[in-house]
């Protein structure tokens, strides 16, 4: 095999073309508000106006998801109907348009960007941009679908504000065959969690339930109106609560916690989004080799 660029040497592993930083770095926690004013909190501390990384200009109760470099990160407007896309500068443009309610979003394993449309009840698959009026769905015959999650098995989930949570890996029009939980409770906000779980997150209920491997439901954290949860860099759950408080609480001790410690506050507005920005997905063709010391410099400067 030829080798004919080698684009990173980062302790020891040296990839092929194919591997680049993104502007948004993994790990870090963007918090989102009503206003579509978009901060990042990763470091702690409070957020005015000025501070803030981006604004879409609107009223704002869509999702976030980001591109698999992280170059670029993509919020969902239900009420233009649009995806627009930010960079790490805080220029923002419309990605895709012609949309009913869209909601959640999801950057898939495999490269997709997926969008709930909320009122339709149905999955876009809106990787290429543009307009997605006439879209044929991914998958369909879903309530009030509100947020998507993809956990490390692969497998792609749909949940609704009326509780259920769909298997749609397989797409298609969604059945009683595809629902992955029933529960009592709506579904606001929805990520993967470690072990091949879920967390969903319900501000009526005033929890964030652990969803098991098999689609068991207990309630991890209780006591404020949750209604987005992320994982910092350091591993530890945060939240936000549709309380109009601005905060970032740490929930990681679960249990009722009415008064979590607090991360950060954005003084604007309650905040409705909080995300982390996942690890960059090396492109296909991507080869990583583990090296060693003097070799893998030698090799970072040698042309194959």
């Amino acid at each position: 095999m030829r080798l004919t660029k080698w684009a990173a040497v980062l302790t020891g592993v040296v990839c092929t073309a194919g591997v680049t930083r993104g502007a948004f770095t993994p790990g870090d926690v963007i918090a989102k508000n009503n206003y579509g004013e978009v901060y990042d909190v990763t470091a702690g501390g409070t957020f005015g106006f000025t501070s803030k990384l981006a604004t879409i200009g609107t009223a704002d109760t869509g999702k976030v998801a980001f591109s698999a470099d992280d170059s670029t990160m993509y919020v969902s407007n239900p009420n233009t109907g649009n995806i627009y896309v930010i960079t790490s500068s805080g220029a923002s443009s419309a990605f895709a348009t012609g949309l009913i309610n869209p909601k959640g979003l999801l950057r898939t394993s495999s490269g997709q960007l997926l969008v709930a449309e909320s009122g339709p009840g149905r999955i876009i698959d809106i990787t290429a941009g543009g307009n997605f009026s006439s879209q044929t769905a991914f998958a369909s015959n879903m309530s009030a679908v509100d947020d998507l999650a993809q956990t490390s098995d692969g497998r792609l989930f749909a949940a609704t504000l009326n509780g259920t949570i769909y298997n749609m890996t397989g797409g298609g029009a969604m059945n009683a065959g595809n629902v992955f939980a029933s529960t009592s409770f709506g579904v606001d906000n929805l990520i993967a969690a470690p072990g091949g779980g879920l967390l969903a997150a319900n501000p009526n209920s005033e929890a964030v339930f652990a969803i098991s491997g098999t689609g068991g439901a207990s309630v991890f954290a209780s006591g404020l109106p949750f209604n987005s949860v992320a994982y910092a860099p350091d591993g530890k759950l945060l939240a936000v609560a549709s309380n109009a408080t601005g905060n970032v609480y740490d929930i990681s001790a679960g249990g009722n916690i009415v008064s979590p410690p607090v991360l950060a506050t954005v003084s604007d507005d309650a905040l409705n989004n909080l995300t982390s920005v996942p690890a960059i997905v090396p492109e296909p063709g991507t080869v990583c080799v583990l090296v060693f010391g003097a070799l893998a410099n030698a090799m970072a400067r040698r042309r194959w």
